[in-house]
């Protein structure tokens, strides 16, 4: 039987084209756009305004749906929205979030993931959305 796992991500933009990311404090300390699992009982939008509260205090207005990404390797799928913050102001928020930060989108992390750079670059790029991607491997992300 297929199990697939449902997650949602947070593009949260910044001044001068940047975007919010969060450093965990597991996996190596990685940075990564805020999100997280949808949990059985939530909708797809509940899950990324839990998230955001959790990782970053935040709450958001009106997410729009960007894009719609899998991973075929993990058999997870993500919806990405793109979401204008409307109170808080980003700090960390739970024991597993160590930093936030807002980051140009041409000067990412080099902890963050190459599929997570491919969804800051798709934004950045002024693509309009929805996006569909599947990947099978996580280092080349070859389709």
């Amino acid at each position: 039987m297929l199990q697939v796992t449902f997650g949602v991500l947070a593009i949260v933009p910044g001044e001068a084209n940047t975007v919010l990311l969060v450093k965990t404090t597991y996996r190596e300390r990685k940075w990564q756009l805020p999100g997280g699992f949808v949990e059985s009982n939530e909708s797809p939008l509940q899950a990324l305004d839990r998230e955001l509260l959790e990782e970053c205090t935040l709450r958001v207005e009106t997410p729009e749906l960007f894009g719609f990404y899998f991973k075929i390797y993990e058999q997870n799928f993500n919806m990405v929205f793109t979401c204008q913050p409307t109170v808080g102001t980003p700090s960390p928020a739970d024991p597993e979030i160590a930093e936030v930060h807002f980051f140009a989108t041409d000067k990412l992390p080099g902890s963050l993931s190459v599929r997570q750079q491919r969804i800051v670059a798709d934004w950045a790029s002024g693509v309009q959305g929805p996006l569909i991607w599947a990947y099978r491997d996580p280092i080349t992300m070859t389709a």
